[in-house]
C-alpha cells in the first residue's frame, strides 16, 4: 500500500522493552494506539511512514533500526543507582540514553560487518585471590601507563575490543554502564553530561566490571568512593589504583601540593591526574597525605577553579571516539554507503559530513 513501509515486528518489541516502556507508554508517544503498536509488534500491520518516524524518535533509533532484522535482544542490566532498581523507574531522558546506547553499538557492528573486520575480544580477567589493588597495578603495567596521569585510556581499551561511547543522561540517575554483550561484545557507557574528571573516573570504574566479569550493570557514582562492600566497592578501589595509583600519587603530591593546601592547588594537582576534585581529595585523605575532612573542609571554602584538562573537540567526536569514527569514514571512501549516510553514522548534518569528506573541515 502506498504511503507504507515494511517493518520487522521484532524489531519495534526489542527497541520498545529495551526503552523500557509499556505497550500504552509506547502507543502515547507515538501517537497510536495500545491495539496498533501490538500489530505492528505481531507482524499483522505496518505502521505509516510518518508514524514510523514517531516510532524511531519515541525509541531512541535510527528508522533502518526496524528495516532489517538484527540478533541483539533487549539487555537486562543490574542497577546499581540510588534512585531505582527497575529500567522502567528511570526518567525517560535515562532510558533513551541506554537505547541510543544500544543504536551505537549496533551501528559498530554494521561497520565491522561491511568493512570485513572482526572486533577483537581480549579483555584481561582478575586472577583468582587477587586484590583490586595489586589487579589494577598489573593492568597500569600491562597497558603501558607509566607512573604518572593515566592518559589514552579509551584508546587502551578500544584496542582490547571494549566499545566505548559518551551519550548525554541525567548526572543524578546514572555515570555509566557496563555490558560483557555477547552480540556486540564489551562495551562501556560514559555519560557525556558529567565532567571530565568523573567522566575518566567512571570508564576506569566500568572497565573493573568487564575486568571482574560482573554482570550487566548500570552504575551511578556519587562524588566520594563507595563505602559498603561488594561489587561497586570493588570497582572503586580498583579504579583509584588504576588512575591514582597510591605511590605515584603520594610521592607527586609531596612534590607539588601548596602548603598549607588551597583549594586551588588541589584543584591544579586533580586536573593533572585527570580526576575530579573529589576523588582526589578523597585518595590523598586515605592515603593520609592529607587529614580526614581536608576535601569537603576546602569546597566550602568557595567555588572550585577548573583547568583544562586538553584542547576541547567537537562534542559528537568525543562521543563517538576515533575508533567509530575511523571506520565510518573507512566504510564511506570503499564506497559501502553515501555521504547521507555518513551523517547519520555520524549523528551530524549533511552539510557537516560533506564537508569533512571534503577535507574543508577537519576532525
Amino acid at each position: 500500500m502506498s504511503g507504507t513501509s515494511v517493518i520487522f515486528g521484532a524489531q519495534v518489541r526489542k527497541a520498545r522493552e529495551t526503552a523500557g516502556l509499556s505497550l500504552a507508554e509506547a502507543a502515547n508517544l507515538i501517537g497510536t494506539s495500545r491495539a496498533e503498536l501490538a500489530a505492528w509488534e505481531r507482524d499483522e500491520e505496518q505502521p505509516e511512514v510518518g508514524q514510523l518516524e514517531s516510532l524511531a524518535d519515541a525509541f531512541g533509533r535510527d528508522i533502518d533500526y526496524f528495516l532489517r532484522s538484527t540478533p541483539d535482544e533487549p539487555p537486562a542490566f543490574t542497577f546499581r543507582s540510588p534512585l531505582a532498581v527497575r529500567h522502567e523507574r528511570f526518567s525517560r531522558e535515562a532510558r533513551l540514553a541506554v537505547s541510543r546506547f544500544e543504536e551505537l553499538c549496533r551501528k559498530a557492528n554494521e561497520l565491522e560487518e561491511l568493512l570485513g573486520v572482526s572486533r577483537r575480544r581480549d579483555v584481561p580477567a582478575a586472577l583468582p585471590n587477587e586484590s583490586p589493588e595489586v589487579a589494577a597495578g598489573r593492568q597500569r603495567t600491562s597497558m603501558g601507563l607509566g607512573e604518572g596521569p593515566v592518559k589514552g585510556i579509551r584508546e587502551k581499551l578500544s584496542a582490547l575490543g571494549i566499545r566505548v561511547f559518551e551519550v548525554t543522561a541525567p548526572s543524578d540517575e546514572l555515570s555509566g554502564l557496563s555490558s560483557p554483550n555477547s552480540v556486540y561484545g564489551p562495551r562501556i557507557l560514559v555519560n557525556a553530561a558529567d565532567r571530565f574528571g568523573r567522566r575518566h573516573f567512571t570508564l576506569a570504574h566500568e572497565f573493573a566490571h568487564l575486568f571482574y566479569r560482573d554482570s550487566a550493570s548500570v552504575c551511578h557514582l556519587g562524588d566520594s568512593p563507595a563505602t559498603e562492600r561488594g561489587v561497586e566497592r570493588r570497582a572503586d578501589v580498583f579504579a583509584l589504583e588504576l588512575l591514582l595509583p597510591q605511590t605515584f600519587v603520594g610521592r607527586d603530591a609531596e612534590q607539588r601540593l601548596d602548603q598549607p593546601l588551597s583549594l586551588h592547588s588541589l584543584a591544579r594537582f586533580a586536573a593533572r591526574w585527570r580526576v575530579s576534585i573529589q576523588a582526589m581529595g578523597y585518595r590523598l585523605e586515605g592515603l593520609e597525605v592529607i587529614p580526614r575532612g581536608t576535601t569537603n573542609e576546602l569546597l566550602q571554602t568557595g567555588a572550585p577553579p577548573s583547568f583544562p584538562v586538553k584542547r576541547r573537540q567537537p562534542k559528537w567526536i568525543r562521543q563517538l571516539g576515533p575508533d567509530y569514527i575511523d571506520k565510518a569514514l573507512i566504510a564511506y571512501r570503499a564506497g559501502h554507503f553515501s555521504v547521507g549516510r555518513l551523517a547519520i553514522f555520524l549523528g551530524i548534518p549533511y552539510r557537516k559530513a560533506f564537508e569533512i569528506v571534503h577535507k574543508d573541515s577537519p576532525l
